[in-house]
C-alpha cells in the first residue's frame, strides 16, 4: 500500500510541475506518510542515512535482503490463508 501511495504522490508531483526525481520528494514522502512529523526532521534523517553509507558490501546481500523483505509478508499471508482453510475444514457443518 505504501508503494502505491508513494507512486501516486510522485505522479501528482509531476502533474503539478515538480520533478519526481528531485531529492525533496523523499522528504515530502516521509512527512506525508507520517514517518517524520516535519520536513526538517525528515531532511536530517535523510542526511544521516546518506552519511552512514551502505552497511552491507556486495550485490548478493542487497539482493537477498530485498528478496526477504518482499517474501516475508507474502509468506505470512499465505501461511494465514492455509491456517484459515485448515480451521474451516475442522469446523463442523462446513464443507
Amino acid at each position: 500500500m505504501l508503494w502505491t501511495q508513494a507512486n501516486l504522490v510522485l505522479h501528482l508531483a509531476a502533474a503539478y510541475g515538480r520533478d519526481p526525481a528531485h531529492p525533496d520528494r523523499a522528504e515530502e514522502l516521509l512527512v506525508l506518510t507520517q514517518v517524520h512529523p516535519d520536513a526538517a526532521s525528515a531532511r536530517a534523517a535523510l542526511v544521516g542515512a546518506r552519511e552512514a553509507g551502505d552497511p552491507v558490501e556486495g550485490t548478493w546481500p542487497k539482493a537477498a535482503e530485498a528478496a526477504w523483505r518482499l517474501a516475508a509478508p507474502l509468506t505470512a499471508q499465505a501461511g494465514g490463508w492455509v491456517a484459515l482453510r485448515l480451521a474451516s475444514r475442522l469446523v463442523p457443518g462446513r464443507r
